[in-house]
């Protein structure tokens, strides 16, 4: 059985610029951070201490997911291209 805690740390590993000290404000509709406190407060195994923990953590795996998507796009590209 994987240990969610440590797949989390290697998610936020494989991000670039993950040692952020900067941080913005973002609005969330509500329901969604609802949801996101239910399933928080109902399974603490997860790790999540906070609502902001968990949408960090789901932003940092959609951007690992989109750059992993640039990156086999550009290749094709490039195979794509007459030589």
């Amino acid at each position: 059985m994987i240990n969610i805690i440590d797949k989390r740390k290697k998610n936020k590993l494989l991000c670039s610029n993950s040692l952020m000290t900067d941080y913005r404000n973002v609005k969330i509709p509500d329901e969604m951070v609802k949801e996101i406190k239910r399933i928080i407060s109902k399974h603490p195994e997860l790790g999540y201490r906070t609502h902001a923990e968990f949408i960090i953590e789901g932003a940092r795996k959609l951007l690992i997911d989109i750059k992993k998507i640039i990156e086999v796009k550009n290749i094709i590209d490039e195979s794509l291209e007459p030589q």
